[in-house]
């Protein structure tokens, strides 16, 4: 099968699913693939519900798949599944209740689940497993997405990780290269930076992703994240990010590290690219030059920018073939899945296991709650705007009011100059629920007014939780009693108020130093 020059090109874009745009741009998604004979396509998780007749997936994915001459890479993120897309999918804790967990058989349940639910979809590759460390606290964008902070304990983990995935049929992806989580800035908005030193890069972040490499990972995400000591190539006295640095892509993860498979941008979207020194259309054309094979989220006229760029012998043809055949070999590596329902109880078994050995008890004054002295309990969420974390906070009300209790519930308490001495006299326990990242909220707005009360009150009736990160005890509950670090997603929180009341253990090891 022959493919001309543009076509090889246009092999390396991967773009959103969109039919209605892409027929009322080109007349139909037919016109749309022999224009643009894209490579991959993003479906993300909102527009592949579960059906039980299979419609709402293929009148999406196949109308691409039809007129595609080779097979697509349909991809998504999915880091904890397709709960949100799939009726009756499960809704996993986050990667980090892996490595709290410390067992490689929950491990691999736990991609194993991953897998086999957005395999059965019709999605081939996955954006995951996140392979960086959380090496600074203040890291709002690693949160719970990473299995720690520690190498030595998180690369075995890592292994078991994408061995799941791929004896589930999923292709996946180690990301953010050269590793996110030193800067507390987010590559989002901003470009973020990797300040270690060489020897300690490889220490940390070059030995999870030389792990991941071993281990047989189908490709790596270069982040929009710089890392001074392994580049050369700044511009203007500023280093580029990855996406931008050749020294990064080709030499160190392509060369040094002999990476064979796909090489894949982060979005090219975000402001980590964006706000960088050059214009959008060049600075993708740069991206590929630098060495990456799949651009995520382009703009399609960056196919026509590349093959002028090839033509007059600014970008060299082997640039091309290296991208193309990267892209074949992982195109043959695709298997198809079906999804089986009875996966689901599968799903959330591992779900329980993970609440309950992936939950942390850091501090204990507390527990186990004695139902009759604990009788009035007021639970106040911190930053809960979004649907999900509103419901959080009432399954929590609901366990609470199972064991007997009356229940208040607050997503704000703002008490600001009240005498505080007298505002705890009408409760048993004050229960904290943090839902905050890992960053600095406003100074005036309601979460932090919230803060500052919640250190106010008789500290012999507070306890605090966490679902977002545990470093939250250092920032702003130093003074807590009992602290309690777990997940957003109902089967942790249920299992949360059993572990209050002591029905359960909370037998996680801390996978992070915050203390």
């Amino acid at each position: 099968m022959g493919f001309t020059l543009y076509e090889k090109i246009c092999q390396s874009l991967i773009i959103k699913a969109n039919p209605e745009k892409h027929i009322k741009m080109f007349g139909s998604i037919e016109n749309f693939m022999k224009e643009y004979p894209i490579g991959g396509l993003f479906v993300g998780g909102e527009i592949c519900p579960y059906n039980e007749d299979k419609k709402a997936r293929e009148s999406i994915i196949a109308q691409y798949t039809k007129y595609s001459k080779t097979p697509l890479l349909v991809c998504m993120d999915g880091e904890e599944g397709v709960y949100s897309s799939v009726e009756g999918a499960t809704h996993l804790p986050p990667l980090l209740s892996v490595g709290a967990a410390d067992d490689p058989e929950l491990a691999y349940r736990y991609s194993s689940v991953i897998a086999s639910e957005i395999a059965g979809i019709g999605v081939n590759w996955t954006f995951a497993p996140v392979t960086d460390l959380a090496v600074n606290p203040q890291s709002l964008i690693m949160g719970n997405r990473v299995l720690g902070d520690d190498a030595d304990k998180a690369a075995p983990l890592l292994k078991e990780v994408i061995r799941g995935y791929h004896d589930n049929g999923l292709l996946c992806t180690a990301k953010h290269f050269p590793g996110d989580g030193v800067d507390f800035r987010n590559q989002h908005i901003v470009k973020s930076e990797n300040t270690l030193s060489k020897e300690e890069w490889y220490r940390t972040y070059g030995k999870m992703f030389k792990t991941a490499i071993g281990e047989g990972i189908d490709a790596v995400m270069v982040g929009h994240i710089s890392a001074p000591a392994f580049q050369n190539d700044s511009v203007d006295g500023a280093y580029p990010p990855g996406t931008l640095s050749s020294d990064i892509v080709t030499k160190l993860l392509k060369h040094e590290f002999g990476f064979g498979g796909v090489v894949v941008s982060d979005a090219m979207d975000m402001g980590g690219f964006l706000r960088w020194i050059y214009e959008q259309d060049e600075a993708e054309v740069k991206c590929f030059e630098a060495g990456v094979d799949m651009l995520l989220w382009p703009q399609l006229r960056v196919a026509k920018h590349i093959e002028e760029r090839v033509k007059n012998g600014e970008i060299p043809m082997s640039r091309v073939e290296d991208a193309f055949d990267r892209i074949m070999r992982l195109k043959k590596k695709i298997r198809t899945a079906e999804l089986r329902r009875n996966s689901f109880e599968y799903g959330r078994e591992t779900a329980q296991l993970l609440a309950e050995r992936g939950s942390c008890l850091l501090r204990n004054a507390h527990i186990p709650l004695d139902p009759e002295k604990y009788k009035r309990v007021r639970i106040v969420g911190i930053a809960t705007e979004s649907e999900l974390e509103k419901k959080t906070l009432e399954i929590i009300r609901e366990e609470f009011a199972k064991r007997g209790a009356e229940v208040e519930v607050y997503t704000e308490w703002c008490n600001w100059g009240a005498d505080h001495s007298t505002l705890d006299r009408n409760y048993d326990l004050i229960l904290y629920v943090f839902m905050l990242p890992t960053d600095i909220p406003s100074p005036w707005g309601p979460p932090a007014v919230t803060i500052h009360t919640s250190m106010s009150f008789d500290l012999d009736k507070t306890v605090v939780v966490s679902l977002t990160s545990q470093h939250i005890l250092k920032q702003y509950c130093e003074c807590a009693k009992t602290y309690i670090n777990t997940y957003i997603n109902e089967i942790s929180v249920r299992n949360l108020v059993r572990g209050l009341y002591g029905e359960t253990q909370f037998t996680g090891k801390p996978p992070v130093k915050s203390f």
